[in-house]
């Protein structure tokens, strides 16, 4: 491939299916990239009618695979992507999707996600920090882990920090984790169950949320996100759910809800609808956001609790139309 690579798309007719090309990845002198974006970022990555990462992948080389829409990385609300090639390529395609970073940003972007193998986490880490420290002062960014989402061998490491030292510590990073045979086995894996993802992005804006408590006790903050701690804060995500199912998610003075925080060790909020639209449901009915917050397991618990308690909803509703 040529070593320049230019993003203005060219028309194509090649239609790009969410789920990926199917290539073969057995070449061991291939090289992988896995990160994590958000569907603004992925929206432009594919372009329309996948147009735009068709130009990327004949332009650079090597290739680029993302998650399905409603396939995410536990935890949160972003899609995997995946890159693949040589040593060129990769830089070349990593560039393709800061570009895209910046422009979903509208502007420089101070974090990338990318997405591990325990295994490759513990080789970045080093014996008692020492190699994540060294490539901290090397690059003047910073290098976190994240905990691992319940029942998935893979952690986010989230790099910050201006374009030069995220550029440094990705190039730093990629070396490494792909001699960890266990990253390797894992990097073409783009499917995360549990539809944590049917989870959008996070709404636009500032504004107020009706939070329903904490684990240490009730309602503390009302409308203004005040509320005592007790919950790990990690992550969080949103979904939406029918406007006319809140009164019986919450239960007769906030009781059901108060309930499923106390079970799950979560935060859960509501957002309040003139401040965050939510997607209109099948029909034109209006809905409402639902934001789960906390640790990741605590996350997993409350939206399994608020996805059982919904489908009984539905069902109860629907049984009561049919009597």
């Amino acid at each position: 491939s040529s070593s320049t690579c230019h993003f203005s798309p060219t028309p194509s007719p090649a239609m790009y299916d969410a789920r990926g090309y199917d290539y073969d990845y057995s070449d061991g002198d291939k090289l992988y990239l896995k990160c994590a974006v958000s569907a603004p970022v992925a929206g432009g990555i594919i372009g329309a009618k996948g147009q735009a990462v068709a130009a990327a992948q004949q332009q650079c080389g090597g290739q680029i695979k993302l998650s399905d829409k409603n396939s995410l990385f536990p935890g949160t609300g972003d899609r995997v992507v995946v890159l693949c090639g040589s040593t060129q390529e990769l830089k070349e395609l990593f560039n393709y999707v800061l570009s895209k970073s910046v422009e979903a940003n509208g502007g420089p972007v101070s974090e990338f996600k990318l997405v591990m193998a325990n295994s490759a986490v513990s080789r970045i880490l080093g014996k008692g920090g020492e190699t994540v420290r060294a490539i901290q002062q090397s690059t003047g960014g910073r290098c976190s882990a994240k905990d691992s989402p319940p029942g998935v061998d893979e952690r986010l490491v989230v790099l910050t920090g201006d374009d030069g030292p995220l550029r440094s510590m990705v190039a730093q990073i990629a070396a490494k984790i792909n001699e960890d045979q266990g990253f390797r086995q894992t990097a073409m894996n783009l499917s995360y169950g549990g539809n944590w993802g049917a989870a959008p992005a996070a709404p636009a804006g500032g504004g107020r949320d009706r939070f329903y408590g904490a684990p240490s006790g009730p309602p503390t903050g009302g409308y203004g996100g005040g509320g005592g701690g007790g919950y790990q804060e990690g992550s969080v995500i949103y979904f939406p759910m029918p406007e006319r199912h809140v009164g019986a998610l919450m239960g007769k003075g906030g009781a059901r809800m108060q309930e499923i925080v106390r079970g799950s060790g979560a935060r859960v909020s509501l957002l309040r609808q003139e401040e965050f639209a939510a997607p209109s449901q099948e029909g034109g009915e209006e809905s409402r956001w639902v934001k789960v917050s906390g640790s990741a397991d605590c996350i997993y618990r409350a939206h399994g609790m608020i996805a059982t308690r919904l489908v009984a909803i539905a069902y109860d509703e629907q049984r009561g139309r049919t009597q």
